[in-house]
């Protein structure tokens, strides 16, 4: 860049550049907080049942926090927020709802 005597100025003069966390955005359904796992499936396990409980079976081995387990939900809402739940939903579905 040039300044207006022609004389060349290093980007670092004109600006401050400061690192920072970008707060994450929220999602909630229903006003309860929710996270969103989106995925597209190939392979030998495309139908989404065979990868829903391909997924589950795996889901049995995390190391939760002691007094915590993670439940799996086909439909309808947790009704304690208290513990981890997955919820098995439509991708259509929550991109509509979430607010």
């Amino acid at each position: 860049m040039l300044n207006q005597q022609g004389n060349a100025v290093q980007i670092g003069d004109l600006v401050q550049i400061t690192k920072i966390i970008k707060d994450k955005t929220i999602y909630r359904k229903n006003q309860k907080r929710i996270v969103l796992v989106l995925a597209d499936l190939a392979g030998r396990l495309e139908g989404p049942f065979y990868a829903m409980m391909d997924i589950s079976g795996k889901l049995k081995s995390i190391k939760l926090p002691k007094g915590y387990e993670l439940k799996e939900m086909y439909n309808g809402q947790p009704e304690f927020e208290g513990d981890y739940t997955l919820k098995w939903d439509g991708v259509a579905d929550h991109l509509r709802n979430v607010s």
